[in-house]
């Protein structure tokens, strides 16, 4: 299995951590990427995997989730990964928090109109795919609606190289804290992208319900 952080380390410039480090600096441990930063990645990934083992840290974590609809509607199967994650159960975090990356990639999707059900419409083509796979949900995406990096590690990182083996059983050796770690990270980076994004164009925020 590809390290997933070496990839990152490749494909992300400082400007797409934002992520990352807008989550470090609310919680006052930028110093964390200033190790990225100065290319120390071992003594990086040493911290961040602690940092994910704090439960103040998920903790704050699981209640921005909490403020974005697509997230919101898992946020019980989330923090019961969380709490897994806490107890060194990665044979049930990691396998619960992939399906929810997946659904929230679906939902986005429906809430865009384009994805009804199953069936994938193309909003170019105007073809119709019937029972769609998240793939192409993802290819119908645009950039102003998913950041392009966070679409490319979905097809090209999380899917074959951690949903793919790990939820049809071909890999029973992924219950580390490493792949744990990176896939709540994804959670964020996903949940990250879809906020800022609605800032951005607010032609398809949902709106608050009337108080």
């Amino acid at each position: 299995m590809g390290d997933y952080f070496e990839r990152f380390q490749i494909s992300f410039n400082i400007a797409e951590w934002e992520w990352l480090e807008e989550l470090l600096e609310n919680e006052n441990r930028g110093d964390i990427m200033q190790l990225l930063y100065k290319g120390k990645i071992e003594e990086f990934k040493k911290e961040i995997f602690s940092f994910c083992t704090e439960k103040q840290n998920l903790n704050n974590i699981a209640e921005k989730l909490k403020q974005e609809p697509l997230c919101a509607t898992r946020i019980v199967i989330i923090e019961d990964a969380f709490w897994a994650h806490l107890q060194n159960k990665y044979t049930l975090s990691i396998p619960a928090l992939l399906p929810q990356i997946e659904g929230i990639i679906w939902d986005l999707g429906t809430e865009l109109k384009f994805v009804d059900g199953q069936n994938i419409k193309s909003r170019q083509k105007g073809t119709v795919q019937e029972c769609g796979s998240i793939g192409h949900v993802v290819t119908e995406l645009k950039d102003q609606e998913l950041d392009p990096i966070i679409k490319e590690h979905i097809v090209e990182d999380i899917i074959p190289q951690l949903r793919i083996p790990i939820l049809h059983g071909r890999d029973i050796e992924y219950p580390t804290k490493e792949n744990s770690t990176k896939v709540i990270l994804f959670l964020y980076a996903l949940y990250y992208s879809i906020k800022k994004n609605r800032q951005q164009k607010n032609t398809w925020v949902i709106p608050k319900p009337a108080a």
